[in-house]
């Protein structure tokens, strides 16, 4: 998938190894930055080397709040998995944690949920097919170390973090969205010198199935007085 950051980009790859590598369709997505000079140290960014120097402008937890229609007074009606029922919409006025044994996400559901604080994340999530899940933080979103792979879309207006663990690496399937990133801890160097410590993998299928709600159209009209 394509990789945007609003700043610069610096990624020890390996020789003869790839930042971006191909997808199911292919070929590897775009990698565009705002600032600085990317450095891939010994590697490069892609096959294709599709690199842009660009501008870059995204949608923040308040923007979010607004259009889910989240007052800040409203009642929290998420704390785990179990509440997912056939609302779309759910939202949580504090931290939201995701403990062992909880990581499945219903099959044929479709959430959107805005957390005003910190998403913890302790254990592996899935998303089947033909479901879809988005978590939207003020804070952090941060991930246990024992985790190997989550699913959905993450969007937070501060760090997404993930993890410390010198053996296992992290899979992030779907989207993912922040001011800043954290993955110096996922660092297999002493076991496996060639293989990232974060994957990250684009699920097209989860956008193809994001409820309503979130679906902005991409023109506003406006009828003036002549």
């Amino acid at each position: 998938g394509d990789v945007h950051t609003g700043g610069s980009i610096s990624v020890p790859v390996p020789d003869g190894e790839y930042f971006c590598e191909k997808g199911d369709g292919g070929t590897p997505g775009v990698v565009s930055y705002q600032t600085g000079t990317p450095d891939f140290s010994s590697g490069s960014v892609s096959e294709t080397d599709w690199l842009a120097n660009t501008s870059f402008s995204r949608k923040k937890y308040e923007y979010f709040r607004q259009l889910l229609g989240i007052s800040p007074d409203d009642e929290d009606s998420f704390d785990s998995f179990a509440d997912i029922g056939d609302d779309i919409v759910y939202y949580s006025s504090n931290g939201v944690d995701i403990n062992t044994g909880a990581g499945s996400f219903p099959a044929g559901k479709k959430a959107a949920i805005l957390v005003n604080g910190n998403v913890n994340i302790n254990d592996n999530i899935s998303v089947p097919d033909g479901s879809f899940l988005a978590f939207i933080a003020l804070g952090n979103i941060e991930v246990a170390d024992s985790v190997s792979q989550i699913n959905g879309v993450y969007i937070t207006d501060s760090k997404f973090e993930a993890g410390t663990n010198e053996t296992t690496a992290l899979e992030c399937y779907g989207t993912f969205i922040a001011n800043s990133f954290e993955m110096e801890g996922r660092d297999l160097g002493e076991t496996n010198e060639t293989t990232p410590g974060v994957k990250f993998i684009y699920r097209p299928d989860l956008w193809l199935n994001a409820p309503k709600e979130l679906l902005i159209p991409s023109y506003t009209w406006q009828e003036l007085a002549p």
